[in-house]
Formats: C-alpha cells, sequence, structure tokens
C-alpha cells in the first residue's frame, strides 16, 4: 500500500487537470477509510494504522489548500468537514472502530463525488477545445488578410 499512489498516477498524464488530482486525492482518502474498516474487521493492527496515517496525511494535503478563513461557504464548510473527520481518525486506531471508518468514507463520499463530476466537465471542455483546434484559425487568417 502506497499513500497517494493513485494521485501519482493521476499526474503523471500529459495533460494535468488540477480537478483530476484533487479528484484522485478524494478517490485515495475514500479508499483508505475502506480499508481501515477492513483491516479493522480483520483485526491487521498494522495495516489499519497506515490506512488511517494515510487518509490523514491525504486530508492534511487537500485542507492546505483550502483557506479556512474564506468568506465563501463552501470553502468554510469542507475545511469544517475535513478537520471533523481527522479528529476522528485517531478513534478508528484506538478502539479499532470499523464501524467509525465507513461513516468517515461515507461523510467524504459526496466530496469525491461533486470532485469527479467537476473533473468529466473539465475533461469534456478540454475534448471539445481539442477537437476544433481550427476553429480561430480562420480568425486570424482573417485579421492577417485585413493588414
Amino acid at each position: 500500500m502506497t499513500c497517494g499512489g493513485n494521485v501519482q498516477d493521476e499526474s503523471n498524464s500529459t495533460q494535468i487537470r488540477p480537478t483530476a488530482v484533487v479528484a484522485a486525492i478524494y478517490d485515495e482518502i475514500k479508499q483508505m477509510l475502506v480499508e481501515a474498516a477492513r483491516h479493522s474487521r480483520g483485526h491487521r493492527i498494522e495495516l489499519r494504522c497506515r490506512s488511517v496515517a494515510c487518509a490523514i496525511e491525504l486530508i492534511s494535503d487537500l485542507r492546505s489548500g483550502i483557506r479556512s478563513d474564506a468568506a465563501d461557504p463552501w470553502s468554510r464548510q469542507t475545511d469544517a468537514l475535513l478537520r471533523t473527520i481527522i479528529g476522528k481518525l485517531p478513534l478508528v486506531d484506538a478502539r479499532n472502530d470499523a464501524d467509525l471508518a465507513e461513516q468517515l468514507a461515507e461523510l467524504i463520499e459526496p466530496l469525491r463525488q461533486a470532485w469527479r463530476a467537476l473533473d468529466d466537465k473539465a475533461a469534456l471542455s478540454l475534448d471539445l477545445a481539442a477537437a476544433r483546434p481550427g476553429r480561430h484559425a480562420g480568425l486570424a487568417a482573417g485579421l492577417a488578410a485585413a493588414d
């Protein structure tokens, strides 16, 4: 298990979309929370601890990009949710609490889905722009002919 492995895979593409990176981080957090629950049920303490530590690290990375003092409610609420999850993750370890890990995975899911949907739209926009490379070429040729 590597922390952030999916994120690294996502960022190796030739055209990196910031939305893809954030979506991949949310995917990885969700995976780590699900794995923490599985390892808790299997009493695999070391693996559970690694999953929890990785989730904390990834959430901390996300939080570093959010201004908690921002005026917009989305930033404040997202930061508060991520802060709450980080605060509860040590309990997964201390109590070997698979149910709590699953609840935290459910809390992260709407954000994960939102970032995946946003990334899908960003990818579609890039695909449409790439499909019409000559769109501005006609304008440039017209401007050159006018000179």
